[in-house]
């Protein structure tokens, strides 16, 4: 296999093994597939600038911790998201009102209200786990190479 064909299967291999991870990890109640792409989408992002950052910064564990922080706000905030819409939906329809902004903003915030430390735990939960996995691809992203580029003897 070339190192082009190589690359492309790393990529995907770790794409699809994150967002499936991803997907199985997430609260029951969010949007599986907003959770794969988003996963997808991170995993590609983190791997890729991982490899930028270690050409320049000649370390791929900076790569890799830096990095880390990126993968967690892209991993975590469609589940919030998804989250704060759906309790939404849910109370807009349990009052059969039509809802003006000041609505959303009310029903969001008494949604949070409601349990704060499950939810801020909960964030704080996804953030970490985000940040690990972030860890270790952004560490992936500075071990690979580009396609093209002299492999690199370990």
């Amino acid at each position: 296999m070339r190192g082009t064909s190589r690359w492309w299967v790393l990529m995907a291999g770790l794409g699809l093994g994150l967002g499936i991870v991803r997907a199985a990890l997430g609260p029951l109640h969010s949007n599986v597939v907003v959770s794969v792409i988003a996963a997808l989408l991170a995993a590609v992002i983190v791997v890729l600038a991982g490899r930028e950052l270690r050409r320049h910064a000649g370390h791929f564990a900076l790569a890799g911790g830096g990095l880390g922080v990126v993968y967690a706000a892209l991993a975590s905030w469609p589940i919030w998201l998804v989250h704060l819409n759906r309790a939404q939906v849910r109370a807009l329809l349990i009052s059969r009102v039509h809802a003006t902004p000041s609505d959303v903003l009310v029903t969001r915030t008494m949604h949070l209200l409601n349990a704060p430390a499950a939810h801020g735990l909960s964030y704080v939960g996804t953030l970490l786990v985000g940040f690990l996995i972030g860890l270790i691809l952004g560490a992936v992203g500075g071990w690979t190479t580009r396609p093209g580029e002299p492999s690199r003897a370990v």
